[in-house]
């Protein structure tokens, strides 16, 4: 009796080792394509609660809960960039992203609630 309780508890103290360690750190570079780094460029998990973003130097390190293989997907995405989706390759994955160019047909600008006054000749002060 006293064996199995040991067993049993060995057996559960492995496993919950076991699950600590199912994790990848992937680490990396996000960069234009002219070479600048992106700071607080978003890198996650496709369909995970995992991310990240890049620090001021373009640098990021992504840990997640799971074991990554390469069929997992890794989104990097920066506002007026292409986001780019890549699968794992590795812990070290440094990305390039290319800019997104959109062309403003028409720029509307309205103005509400200003008030106009009329000027009158008499508020102007006259010349001599």
């Amino acid at each position: 009796m006293k064996r199995n309780k040991w067993l049993l508890s060995l057996s559960i103290g492995l496993l919950c080792c076991g699950s600590a360690y199912a994790q990848t750190t992937v680490k990396g570079k996000i960069t234009s394509e002219g070479g600048e780094p992106l700071i607080g460029a978003t890198v996650a998990v496709k369909n995970s609660t995992d991310g990240t973003v890049t620090d001021i130097d373009g640098n990021y390190s992504l840990k997640t809960k799971k074991t990554l293989t390469q069929k997992d997907l890794l989104v990097f995405s920066y506002v007026g960039y292409k986001t780019l989706q890549k699968n794992y390759a590795g812990n070290t994955m440094n990305v390039k992203l290319a800019e997104e160019s959109q062309q403003l047909n028409d720029v509307v600008v309205t103005a509400l609630g200003i008030k106009r006054e009329e000027k009158k000749d008499w508020d102007m002060p006259r010349k001599p």
